[in-house]
């Protein structure tokens, strides 16, 4: 979108057998920290609610424009931007990042021009991987309902009595779900892609490995399949395969007959260790270093509490380039591959969750870092461990790691 204002409006369909060809309905997908997200499906008269989509001539949009995409919506947390922000930092901020640009001037050795991967992710435009949005405007009947959708049966217990400070906003994005028997979708967060600037020279972990063992230690669930982001982005190709055989260990769900898993699994792997998929994580950890080269911790949480190593009339910027690499640590990567003849497995990748950070979220990221430092998180040792940081060291001190 080039404005913040909503390309759409959505209410209740009052006659929805008016508009068999219009008429759509919400299920939910899935939820994260800040968004949840719903599918739209046809007309049905067991829905519970039925709705129209029109354009600013008030025109009802037809299902052709509809049913491939995914209706998300803010759960109204604290600390997240409202709308026109999201859709201002999308396209002022974030959106170039990702345009075509010319290589980096680079010094020359003997008149030529040394080849590198940073210049070679200069002239590569990676608009292809972002996802196309359009803004909706919703209504309080609206937004109960799809909170209702969310929760379930559990609404009938209360929690819907009382709906959340939700603003009357939604974005419509592409729908990259799994299709069955067609198609495979995985979801993966790259997060940090390079050690955090901040953490000790005698760190034996990665920011994520460090930040997944604290999180364990305070009860949380393991995660099933794990893979250090320094390890993704270095395309480890045995890492990766691991990686990805454990991700689809029980198959596809959606599947209504055996497939071969073992020519998908390979797929993937290639495209993430080797192909387009490891040159867009090498950009995004460009990306991720050109932003935050000097860490969480060199702005003070709360000015007058700390000291800091910023000085004041660099501050607003330092914020914005934080905000910015944090953005794009908390992306997520959508990897959709055609299953369904074996002879043609393409893929479609696209980016997602890269609204512009809050700088209410500043302080938060601080804490934890310091909690990460000063918890010897990052330094002490854990046998086994997968992170390429601990097999560094292991490759150097194998007594000891």
């Amino acid at each position: 979108m080039s404005t913040s204002a909503p390309k759409y409006r959505c209410s209740r369909a009052d006659s929805p057998e008016q508009h068999p060809d219009c008429a759509v309905t919400f299920a939910f997908l899935a939820e994260g920290a800040a968004n949840a997200v719903f599918q739209l499906r046809p007309y049905s008269e067991k829905a519970g609610l039925n709705v129209l989509f029109r354009d600013q001539n008030d025109t009802p949009i037809p299902h052709s424009r509809l049913l491939n995409k995914v209706l998300r919506v803010s759960k109204g947390i604290p600390k997240t931007l409202p709308y026109n922000e999201i859709i201002s930092g999308y396209e002022n901020v974030i959106h170039p990042l990702f345009r075509t640009r010319l290589p980096s001037p680079r010094p020359q050795q003997n008149g030529v021009q040394p080849p590198s991967l940073e210049d070679n992710l200069d002239m590569t435009s990676f608009e292809d991987y972002l996802m196309d949005d359009e803004g909706v405007l919703l209504n309080q009947e609206i937004v109960k309902h799809l909170h209702a959708e969310m929760h379930g049966e559990q609404c009938a217990s209360g929690p819907c009595a009382t709906v959340p400070d939700m603003e009357l906003y939604g974005i419509l994005l592409p729908d990259m779900s799994s299709i069955p028997d067609q198609a495979l979708t995985i979801e993966i967060k790259p997060k940090w892609l390079a050690q955090s600037p901040t953490a000790p020279r005698d760190a034996f972990m990665c920011r994520t490995c460090a930040l997944q063992r604290l999180r364990i230690k305070q009860g949380k669930k393991r995660k099933d399949h794990y893979i250090c982001p320094l390890q993704l982005v270095a395309g480890n190709t045995a890492a990766i395969e691991k990686y990805i055989r454990h991700r689809l260990r029980d198959g596809i769900p959606s599947a209504t007959s055996p497939v071969d898993m073992e020519p998908i699994i390979q797929r993937l792997t290639s495209y993430l260790a080797t192909g387009p998929g490891h040159t867009l994580l090498s950009f995004l950890r460009t990306l991720q270093i050109k932003h935050d080269d000097v860490g969480v911790t060199m702005r003070p949480a709360t000015p007058p509490r700390l000291t800091t190593n910023v000085s004041t009339s660099n501050m607003a910027d330092y914020d914005h380039r934080l905000r910015l690499a944090m953005t794009l640590r908390d992306c997520s990567f959508f990897i959709r591959i055609s299953y369904a003849d074996p002879s043609d497995m393409s893929i479609e990748a696209k980016l997602c969750d890269l609204d512009f950070k809050s700088a209410d979220k500043i302080e938060g990221w601080w804490e934890k870092e310091k909690r990460l430092i000063n918890g010897g998180w990052y330094t002490s040792v854990e046998p086994g461990s997968s992170c390429a940081v601990t097999e560094e060291w292991r490759d150097k001190c194998p007594w000891y790691v």
